[in-house]
């Protein structure tokens, strides 16, 4: 998978992706003057998935998910603060909730059924935010403002 951000982006909203990309275990490329159709073709080198960060007056404020090139879905935030550095290991990702964002999450992941483990990540979904949890200590919560694409 692989993480970007919009062009010229601020030094807030690159800061975000990296924590975001530590979270996930995802590649991060600095966009820069790339197009995207060129992020597409280098993520086809991976898995064909991108993920990119917008932001809105220099605050990181929306994720865009896509496969293959074509847009899945997008949910819109208010950004919070990640405090300290997030860790990168490997632990599997776990989606946990109900709703929309929660199939769109479950789907572009590829998660089939609940995975108990005693140390994972947990995206957990409920209606008005996602919470991000790394072995059960939360990480950040993203509040939400609006989903489509779906």
């Amino acid at each position: 998978m692989l993480l970007s951000t919009c062009r010229g982006s601020s030094r807030k909203t690159r800061a975000f992706s990296r924590a975001l990309v530590a979270y996930l275990e995802a590649h991060y490329l600095s966009r820069g003057k790339r197009s995207l159709s060129e992020l597409f073709k280098i993520a086809s080198e991976d898995d064909g998935r991108l993920v990119l960060v917008g932001e809105r007056m220099g605050v990181p404020s929306k994720l865009t998910f896509y496969r293959d090139g074509v847009e899945l879905f997008w949910f819109s935030f208010t950004c919070p603060s990640i405090e300290g550095v997030v860790e990168r290991r490997a632990l599997p990702i776990v989606i946990k909730g109900e709703g929309v964002l929660y199939e769109c999450l479950k789907d572009f992941f590829g998660q089939g059924s609940p995975v108990d483990c005693e140390c994972c990540k947990t995206l957990k979904v409920g209606a008005d935010q996602l919470a991000l949890y790394a072995c059960d200590d939360e990480v950040a919560t993203l509040k939400l403002r609006g989903l489509g694409g779906v």
